[in-house]
């Protein structure tokens, strides 16, 4: 959002939600009603809901000791704030390159329009995405979209410091809640459920899609 005030009020609010969302994940007595609750009289796919808010508890660390439950929060609160700045730092990166109009051939006159820099045959990409998709999608001539992809690709260089800092908590944080790293314990909350699952399936697509790739590499 383009005013300070909406986005700090906002943050404030979303930290309050992730706070009492954090808490009730936490909080046994919720857990103990969810353990005790009858599952003879449900249909199937209110059971397989249930048990998945049970498991979504338990993933959580509602069986956890308190000590490891305090650490948890500790962690949780750092990570969630290294997002942020993750998020943030990709939102107010402001980049740009100045490419020829005559290089970007195939992008409507509507959109190149607003990018010509008066006075000059130049237009001003900047690593906003409206910007990037626009030469990706329409530009036919490959160096403006290889410009593109690097300025994409490139973008929030500040990051590389930031993950530096959330990669080790979220293995710590995995680690604490019994799974051997992050990747294993966020696909456990998925429909693939292990490490092991997500590689099959893209084995399976990449035996099924490698020579229709390699085919069109050669167009």
């Amino acid at each position: 959002h383009p005013d300070e005030h909406f986005r700090t009020v906002a943050r404030a609010l979303n930290d309050r939600a992730v706070d009492l969302y954090n808490r009730v994940r936490m909080d046994p007595r919720v857990y103990k009603l969810l353990r005790r609750a009858q599952t003879v009289r449900l249909g199937l796919a209110d059971q397989h809901y249930l048990h998945r808010w049970r498991e979504a508890f338990e993933r959580h660390g509602v069986q956890q000791a308190p000590r490891v439950q305090a650490k948890l929060n500790v962690l949780r609160t750092a990570i969630r704030r290294l997002e942020e700045e993750f998020d943030r730092n990709l939102a107010e990166d402001r980049e740009e390159v100045q490419l020829p109009v005559a290089s970007l051939i195939g992008v409507p006159a509507r959109i190149l329009a607003d990018k010509v820099i008066p006075g000059t045959t130049l237009a001003r990409i900047t690593s906003r995405g409206a910007d990037i998709e626009a030469v990706l999608t329409y530009a036919t001539q490959p160096a403006a979209r290889r410009t593109a992809l690097h300025l994409r690709d490139y973008r929030g260089r500040k990051n590389v410091q930031v993950l530096e800092k959330l990669l080790p908590a979220r293995q710590k944080l995995a680690r604490l809640l019994g799974f051997p790293n992050f990747a294993a314990y966020a696909t456990h909350a998925t429909m693939q459920r292990s490490i092991s699952n997500v590689k099959a399936l893209f084995e399976l697509v990449r035996r099924d899609t490698e020579g229709e790739y390699e085919a069109y590499l050669r167009l």
